[in-house]
This record gives C-alpha cells, sequence and structure tokens, in this order.
C-alpha cells in the first residue's frame, strides 16, 4: 500500500490540500451560477471566499460568501496497518462554517444557502480526496502534483442549520458540516 511521506502528510498541507478541493469542487461551481443573478431582482453574484476559521473571527461573518474551515482537536490515530509495517492511518476531523451570500436588503440570501448546500453535499459525495505535493520541489500552484496517496472520507453529517438559532442576522442561514477524513503515513517504527 502507497503512503504518504510525513512531510506530504504535515497538517498544513492536508488542510490546505482540503481547501483546494473546495475550490474546484464548491467554489468554482457555485461562483458560475450566481454570476448569473448579477443585476437580478436577489443579486447573489458575489465571488465565494475559502478560508481558515471560526464563526467569532471578526472577518469571517461578515465576508460572506465565505467557507470557513477550522480542524477539531482531538483527532483519532489508528494503529498501524499491519504488523511490521511502518504505515499508519492518521485522521483528520474537519469542521465547515458556510455563509451564503447577502441579499440585495443585506441580509443572508436563502437561494445562496441552498445554492452552497447543493454544491457542498455533491463535494463530499465521494470516497476521496486528492492531495497536493507541497513537498515536490517543481510544486506549481497553476499546475498542481497530486501525491500518488489520496485522503479518504470516513464521515460526513450533512449540512446542520446552525445560524437558524441565533439572533445575529448576519448568522441567518449559516450551515455547518463535519467531515471526517483519513489518510496514511509512512512513520518510523522507532523513536
Amino acid at each position: 500500500m502507497p503512503a504518504l511521506t510525513t512531510l506530504q502528510a504535515r497538517d498544513y498541507y492536508i488542510i490546505n490540500s482540503m481547501a483546494q478541493f473546495l475550490g474546484r469542487k464548491v467554489k468554482t461551481a457555485y461562483d458560475i451560477e450566481v454570476a448569473l443573478t448579477f443585476g437580478a431582482n436577489e443579486d447573489i453574484s458575489k465571488a465565494l471566499t475559502i478560508d481558515l476559521g471560526r464563526p467569532d473571527d471578526p472577518n469571517i461573518a461578515t465576508n460572506a460568501p465565505i467557507i470557513a474551515i477550522d480542524v477539531l482537536e482531538g483527532t483519532e490515530r489508528d494503529r498501524y496497518y499491519e504488523v511490521g509495517s511502518a504505515i499508519i492511518w492518521r485522521h483528520m476531523n474537519f469542521v465547515f462554517y458556510c455563509y451564503p451570500s447577502l441579499n440585495q436588503f443585506s441580509t443572508p440570501s436563502l437561494t445562496a444557502a441552498l445554492l452552497l448546500r447543493t454544491y457542498m453535499r455533491d463535494a463530499f459525495g465521494g470516497e476521496c480526496i486528492q492531495i497536493m505535493d507541497y513537498s515536490n520541489p517543481g510544486f506549481n500552484p497553476n499546475a498542481p502534483t497530486f501525491c500518488s496517496e489520496v485522503m479518504y472520507i470516513v464521515n460526513v453529517t450533512d449540512p446542520m442549520n446552525r445560524g437558524e438559532k441565533t439572533t445575529l442576522a448576519l448568522e441567518r442561514h449559516r450551515f455547518d458540516m463535519h467531515v471526517q477524513v483519513k489518510y496514511p503515513v509512512s512513520e518510523s517504527l522507532t523513536t
């Protein structure tokens, strides 16, 4: 079984690979569809942003539409792949805080929220996500190379309406998704 090197499996690289995945699978399709609303009765044509953050960060809710990426603490770690193997499964638990675009009344748009939900749900319908090989000395972000191994989707929650329970207008129609992934890493058997 192929595995990532410890350099390829750096947390920053895994998180950035997830952000790039969302850019390819969600942002591109979402931006194309909402661009058609420019000048319409409900203009929600502002481009989607993907960034690290949490709802309590001041630049998150005020920067809609946005998908804020956070990683939960306490992710598990499996035993070695097999006896004598140096391959171990690492897990990472992502939380995506999704804020829809604002409409012409400067309130979060239900239409934009439903579009964003659809694209988020569709993006995680597969079983794996490619990992960008940032460790490659010739890495070019305009023509990225990918690792031979991928991160496997272990668990995905449906979009959860978190913003409906708050009195903050900017939080209305916000939803969250949790996604757990795992990826094999080749580690040393000795410490």
